[in-house]
């Protein structure tokens, strides 16, 4: 699975250590709405390079398109939160979607490489942080 990284400011970590109990359950929240931007977008730009700049039309049947997902949050060995978006599964015809996703994204000796997830991680990147900040602020003032 393809992922993209990106690290909550020093303010809104500050305002978690006064959660207490509490803060796992909205770091939860936060990243899960937080990577709703970003999904919409690396699923548009997977749409748009889906058979752009190819010799031949276009075969695909969707099936990368549709394993685009979110993971649950989820603690990595480090003790850090964690979220990913990115193919998962196989397709149709019992082949990887991430490796598809990968093939897409760098290329091959004979495929051009035509990036679509670097360039949404860029893009999306303000929109991630300030909705991360929205939920969060939403989330500590119900508490």
């Amino acid at each position: 699975m393809a992922v993209v990284n990106y690290k909550l400011p020093d303010e809104i970590l500050e305002k978690m250590t006064k959660l207490g109990e509490k803060s796992d359950e909205v770091i939860k929240k936060v990243l899960q709405e937080g990577a709703e931007p970003l999904y919409d977008v690396a699923k548009q730009n997977l749409k748009d390079s889906i058979g752009r700049d190819t010799k031949q039309e276009s075969r695909s049947k969707g099936d990368l398109l549709k394993s685009i997902r979110i993971t649950w949050p989820f603690l990595d060995r480090n003790g850090n939160w964690s979220i990913k978006v990115g193919c998962e599964g196989i397709d149709s015809k019992g082949v990887s979607n991430a490796l598809k996703a990968s093939v897409l994204e760098h290329g091959k000796s004979n495929q051009v490489a035509r990036p679509w997830l670097k360039p949404s991680g860029s893009k999306a990147k303000k929109a991630c942080i300030e909705k991360m900040k929205e939920v969060f602020e939403a989330e500590v003032d119900k508490l």
